[in-house]
């Protein structure tokens, strides 16, 4: 039996929609996209959607603020960009990696 590799959680994300996957269906994909990329989806979804302060981040994905910290700083090596103002962090450009993604 074959591990599923980095590659292979890459080429689930890019065909499969979290609504193919049934009831569990966006915490599979979740899962499968942070194997794939090193950062959660519902944490690149939550900051395509607005602004959101690192302990509003913290509450609504369930993690510490180091590990907000970490994953901000692992989508900005994917080339996103995240812009901070007084309201909070958002991304404003989900760069060639997500781009494709997010449609």
């Amino acid at each position: 039996m074959r591990t599923i590799t980095k590659q292979d959680c890459k080429v689930l994300v890019s065909v499969v929609k979290p609504s193919d996957l049934g009831p569990k269906g966006k915490e599979i994909y979740s899962r499968l996209f942070q194997e794939a990329y090193g950062v959660p989806f519902d944490m690149v979804t939550l900051l395509r959607q607005g602004r959101f302060t690192i302990s509003q981040l913290e509450k609504k994905l369930k993690m510490s603020r180091r590990t907000v910290f970490r994953y901000l700083l692992a989508i900005e090596e994917c080339g996103c960009t995240i812009e901070l103002t007084d309201k909070g962090y958002q991304m404003t450009a989900p760069g060639k990696t997500f781009g494709p993604l997010l449609k």
